[in-house]
């Protein structure tokens, strides 16, 4: 952070006094690519220098790999490309060789040094095909498969997405083929490229494993483009998504699957979809937790009646109570619209300072539920549910 805000002396001193040898490469390595953007690149070259002498003496292979790899990105980012793959040969982990000569691949193509990145791109590839270690037959089949999605999600974040296609087209384990097309998905929509992102969520396999992450590509493809203005399509693919959803195996992801498209249909206005998504599960505990999560989607969207209607369908217990309370939080909030909100920024809310007849009508309605909700927890017969559940829950934990 030092390095970063000109002040590199006081970083190298800081990082000088870090014991762990290859976090101390790591911070050097910072403060070398801060020096070399500020102009000074002996200082950086030395530095980098002085790191290579670090690393050599670790004994340790997997803590020697950590020193080694972001030397060779460093050595990369300042110019050294020759440099950065001399020491990427260096390191003995397979997969982290194979991250490494990938990050150095982009570097050098972002750089514009085209033809020099895409036969590091190559060696990266070549590389991780050849990845063998010791453990179960399974461990010893994923780990090349394992290594080439990292590849991929390596070149998708990078906005090199035809390359990412290619690599994960080359990965012939399908769960891990999966996963790679699904994180290039997440990429393609970050960057606007919707209908790119549509047609690769459609190479997942939509049975077995895969299933799921087909799905959770889909739905959030639709997602953005309801988000931005594109209902109809969005709507279109969530409907498709069910399908996919329900072809996963695993009963808890399915159910997680179908709770997550339930919550997309509610946000974007189909609620007679959503409420029927959220009653095919059979489970009780998972039912109630999409019929909250939809509740709770209306009324962060100002859709406070749907909303109150969701939260009177799930049982009256106290997780009734809470999703009544976060309505009723939202109804008298209003979000600050300060700057530009941002996904990892929490939204401001602040007190209304007045109210519309229609919301006065709905805090007394919500008051009303919220008085009748308690009444029955505290009733006898509730007791006694609660107890029986308490029980059930103890000799299901005694039987396991």
């Amino acid at each position: 952070a030092l390095a970063t805000v000109g002040k590199p002396k006081q970083a190298r001193e800081v990082a000088e006094k870090i014991d762990n040898a290859d976090k101390k490469v790591a911070a050097l390595c910072g403060v070398a690519i801060a020096l070399d953007e500020s102009g000074d690149r002996v200082q950086a070259l030395e530095i980098l220098g002085q790191t290579r002498e670090i690393a050599q003496k670790i004994e340790r292979s997997y803590n020697k790999a950590a020193a080694l790899q972001p030397i060779a990105e460093a050595l990369a980012a300042v110019g050294e490309p020759e440099q950065a793959i001399e020491v990427a040969g260096k390191i003995e982990r397979g997969s982290r060789q194979a991250s490494t000569l990938c990050a150095i691949a982009v570097l050098l193509v972002e750089s514009g040094k085209q033809t020099q990145g895409w036969e590091t791109l190559d060696q990266a590839i070549e590389v991780a095909q050849q990845i063998k270690i010791t453990g179960t037959k399974a461990e010893v089949r994923l780990a090349p498969a394992a290594a080439l999605s990292s590849i991929a999600q390596s070149l998708a974040k990078a906005a090199q997405f035809k390359q990412a296609i290619q690599v994960a087209d080359k990965i012939e384990e399908r769960g891990e083929q999966a996963v790679a097309l699904n994180r290039i998905a997440v990429s393609l929509v970050a960057a606007g490229e919707f209908q790119q992102a549509i047609q690769v969520a459609h190479r997942i396999n939509e049975r077995g494993p895969s299933a799921y992450w087909r799905a959770a590509a889909l739905r959030m493809i639709a997602e953005a483009l309801c988000q931005t203005g594109d209902k109809e399509q969005g709507v279109k693919i969530l409907k498709e998504t069910i399908e996919v959803a329900r072809q996963i195996n695993s009963v808890n992801v399915r159910s997680m699957a179908l709770g997550n498209l339930a919550v997309a249909f509610a946000t974007a206005g189909e609620f007679q979809q959503a409420i029927q998504l959220a009653q095919e599960d059979g489970r009780f505990r998972s039912r109630r937790s999409n019929f909250a999560k939809i509740a709770n989607a209306l009324a962060k969207s100002g859709q406070f009646d749907q909303a109150m209607q969701v939260a009177q369908m799930m049982p009256v217990e106290s997780s009734q109570l809470s999703v009544l309370r976060s309505i009723a939080l939202l109804l008298a909030t209003e979000q600050v619209t300060q700057g530009k909100s941002t996904p990892s920024k929490a939204v401001e809310r602040r007190m209304k300072s007045e109210f519309t007849p229609a919301e006065t009508q709905l805090a007394q309605r919500l008051s009303q539920a919220f008085s009748e909700t308690v009444a029955v927890l505290q009733s006898p017969r509730q007791e006694t549910i609660r107890s029986l559940r308490d029980l059930k829950a103890k000799i299901t934990q005694d039987e396991q």
